[in-house]
């Protein structure tokens, strides 16, 4: 006791010693504050620590469940601190104690609220019984009332990283709030570096996506490319192979642009040549220029473009004019070019010229009235059959008839062989299978006709017709030839051509391609007949005073005469008439024109045979079995036909 009254100073009274216990009592507090700071803040450094493993938000639940019981509180939220979409700052809520997350703002906006504000203004908030706090927790078996909050920031070099909010149920000692204070620099500074990790991983995993999405994308360019430089070079080639149709069309067709009006905006090189102007002298001038003028055509223009301008595709053969005045033929297509409203907006001509074809259309219209007439004159003059593929009779003429005894009912549909001679019947059976290869027969036929004792002998040309590649009918032109038979017991070959003409002429103002096919096929055919007439027949033009016009080339090849030479002299003057009895007559010119006149206006018959009277002496005479037919319908006006088989010399 002396001891420590001699420690106390004398002077001190009670007053100061009682200063000096509290000052003691608060230094030693501190002290003690100080040392649960410093050891909780020791601990928390591995707890605060981010592990391999963690989330953040396990990372911050372990953080709060530490916290929250070192400085004895009941309840506990870590928000972390982030932008949203409209890059606005706002706390989200990763970690909890003790709390009903359903009951949690998962989101508060800075400067919203308590907690919004102490993150806007970086300031902690102490709340403590004095402000009258409502908010309760629960346990199983209790229901306590909160008395103090804390509201602590997480701030690193300035800036809000986070904030911890952590309540209880009594009041935060001073060392509490300090160590929440002072931890929440490390945590903040954690927190920063987890989310510089998080995010460096973010753009990390980012990155390797993109790079993958890169290779991708160079992948697909890679192949892009090749796909372009493959539809590039396509592009190419066929830019080269409609250059190559665009110039196999200006070559083969006439082309023109033109425009609604009906005006030439371009036209080919072809298209000039054709209508016989230059190119620049066709521009901008109108389509009718070339049209061939008339009050019919006037009309017919105006509805050819009132359709073009509808869109109608209009072809067909066209008569156009030339700069000279002559007149071309056309086939031609005009085709309305549409945009992309549908409307048109020029017109495309394609055309080709057919003025030769139009020419041999006409030839062939003349020539086939001509043939027309000799085929008249046959059936006036000669004995005609036509057949079916077996040799049943289709048709017979009045001749024929006549001859054989025979109607028409009669006939028709009955075997021709059932005329034939008995012995004549195998001969006609040989040449009918030669019929079938498509040669032509010339040969004397034998029949019996019907009701009468005689033998009738008839000179006869068998043509077979073939359709699709198979025999279709068979035409028989003949001749009586009985009284020479009778007579000298021979018959010499006679040939009449016919050509039964399958379609009218009107069909060959039809499409080109079935006047072209119809124009070959009646040419192959007339020239087949005209083929066979020339090996057997000598044909003469004699105008009405008897002197010769013309002649085919059998006429000249068989009695050796020039066309130069022999035109125009008088038929008597290679000629002359033997009488039936074969006995030779020689009239003078006087007598042969008078015959020709007799015969012309009188109808008085002329000799059936004339004498070949240039033949040499040394060589047999030659005699001709002679037809004669007076035609009309000529270029050349009226005018003789004679038709010359040479007989067989005795």
């Amino acid at each position: 006791m002396s001891e420590t009254n001699d420690l106390v100073p004398q002077n001190y009274n009670e007053s100061d010693l009682q200063k000096l216990i509290i000052e003691l009592r608060k230094s030693k507090a501190d002290l003690e504050a100080r040392r649960f700071v410093e050891a909780n803040l020791a601990r928390f450094s591995s707890i605060i620590r981010f592990q391999p493993d963690d989330t953040l938000e396990k990372w911050a639940d372990r953080i709060m469940d530490e916290l929250v019981s070192c400085v004895n509180g009941l309840q506990g939220a870590f928000y972390v601190a982030e932008e949203n979409e409209y890059y606005q700052s706002q706390l989200r809520l990763i970690g909890t104690f003790a709390y009903d997350k359903k009951h949690l703002a998962t989101t508060i906006p800075f400067g919203e609220g308590l907690i919004g504000q102490a993150a806007k203004s970086q300031k902690p908030y102490y709340l403590n019984a004095n402000y009258q706090l409502q908010p309760k927790t629960y346990s199983s078996l209790a229901q306590l009332e909160l008395k103090s909050v804390i509201i602590q920031p997480l701030i690193f070099n300035d800036r809000v990283e986070g904030l911890i909010e952590i309540s209880s149920g009594v009041e935060f000692s001073p060392q509490e709030i300090e160590l929440v204070r002072s931890l929440s620099e490390n945590i903040a500074a954690n927190l920063r570096s987890v989310q510089q990790q998080a995010t460096l991983k973010r753009l990390f995993e980012e990155a390797q996506k993109k790079a993958q999405q890169l290779e991708a994308q160079e992948e697909v360019m890679r192949q892009n490319m090749e796909e372009l430089r493959a539809t590039q070079e396509e592009m190419k080639r066929v830019e080269r192979e409609l250059k190559a149709q665009d110039e196999a069309i200006n070559r083969a067709y006439a082309t023109a642009q033109l425009d609604l009006e009906g005006n030439i905006i371009f036209c080919n090189t072809l298209y000039a040549q054709l209508s016989g102007y230059t190119q620049e002298e066709l521009i901008m001038q109108s389509l009718q220029k070339l049209w061939v003028p008339s009050t019919a055509l006037e009309a017919e223009y105006k509805q050819f473009w009132h359709q073009l301008r509808q869109g109608e595709v209009i072809s067909g053969r066209f008569k156009r004019l030339r700069k000279d005045g002559s007149i071309y033929y056309i086939q031609a297509s005009y085709s309305p070019v549409l945009g992309i409203d549908k409307k048109p907006l020029r017109v495309a001509e394609f055309a080709w010229d057919i003025t030769e074809q139009v020419k041999a259309e006409q030839n062939l219209t003349n020539t086939n009235d001509e043939l027309r007439a000799q085929i008249q004159a046959i059936h006036r003059y000669s004995l005609v059959l036509e057949l079916d593929s077996i040799g049943n009779i289709l048709h017979a003429n009045r001749n024929f008839l006549a001859l054989s005894n025979f109607t028409e009912e009669n006939l028709k549909s009955q075997p021709f062989t059932q005329l034939l001679d008995q012995e004549a019947r195998g001969a006609f059976e040989e040449a009918w299978a030669r019929l079938r290869m498509g040669e032509a027969i010339n040969q004397e036929v034998k029949l019996q006709p019907n009701g009468k004792n005689q033998i009738v002998w008839m000179h006869a040309i068998m043509i077979p017709l073939f359709e699709t590649g198979k025999l279709s009918k068979v035409l028989v032109f003949a001749c009586d030839i009985t009284p020479r038979k009778e007579q000298s017991s021979l018959l010499q070959k006679a040939v009449f051509a016919y050509r039964r003409q399958q379609e009218e002429t009107q069909k060959l103002k039809e499409m080109l391609r079935m006047a072209s096919k119809q124009i070959q096929k009646l040419q192959a055919e007339k020239k087949f007949i005209d083929t066979t007439l020339s090996q057997f027949l000598a044909i003469l033009n004699l105008d009405m005073q008897g002197n010769i016009l013309k002649a085919n080339s059998f006429f000249f090849t068989y009695f050796s005469l020039e066309p130069a030479t022999t035109i125009g002299k008088p038929f008597d003057y290679y000629f002359r008439f033997v009488a039936e009895n074969n006995n030779i007559s020689a009239p003078d010119a006087t007598d042969t024109t008078m015959l020709w006149q007799n015969w012309i206006h009188q109808q008085v018959p002329l000799p059936k045979q004339v004498e070949y009277i240039a033949t040499p002496q040394n060589q047999l005479k030659t005699i001709c079995h002679a037809f004669y037919f007076r035609e009309q319908a000529s270029e050349e006006g009226p005018h003789i036909l004679v038709f010359l088989l040479p007989l067989p010399q005795n």
